[in-house]
């Protein structure tokens, strides 16, 4: 007999053993997981929700919160100020009744400097973007210099053949 017929022999024989302690010990877990999450709540979306109303909606459903200012950033200075910019956990979960969720915001300096480092962004931006063209411009007039160069130089040596 084969190594792979011996194996499952070996399979099938201990399958048949241990299948149903497994399948009873996995049901349980299914169930005592299906049955922790009963009366779960899932997390509305207050996204661009004015900082208080969302707080006031968030806890009619049983939630604790909390909130955090954001540090300023480029993505941010487009915002408005004191709006819920994100949650945590994220919205559209289950979680359970008295779960603590924070919310992250920004006020009007945060939403200030966001502009300032979005503007700093876009001013390396196109200074980059300036110098790559005047690379590329650079390299077209050098490779223009080259070639007539190399023409002129290609002509001084036909008619010193002639």
């Amino acid at each position: 007999m084969g190594k792979v017929k011996i194996v499952g022999k070996i399979i099938k024989t201990t399958g048949k053993i241990f299948a149903p302690t497994v399948t009873e010990q996995a049901t349980k877990f299914v169930r005592k997981q299906i049955d922790k999450r009963d009366g779960y709540v899932k997390i509305p979306d207050v996204l661009s929700m004015p900082l208080d109303e969302a707080i006031k909606v968030l806890e009619s459903y049983g939630f604790q919160t909390g909130k955090m200012q954001v540090e300023a950033h480029p993505k941010y200075a487009t915002k408005k100020v004191e709006v819920v910019l994100r949650v945590a956990p994220r919205v559209g979960t289950s979680v359970a009744p008295g779960t603590f969720l924070k919310l992250e915001y920004a006020d009007e300096t945060t939403i200030l400097n966001s502009k300032e480092l979005l503007e700093e962004k876009n001013r390396v931006k196109a200074n980059k973007k300036q110098k790559q063209q005047e690379t590329v411009k650079n390299v077209g007039e050098k490779s223009k210099k080259i070639v007539t160069s190399i023409g002129e130089k290609a002509h001084i040596i036909k008619q010193n053949n002639k």
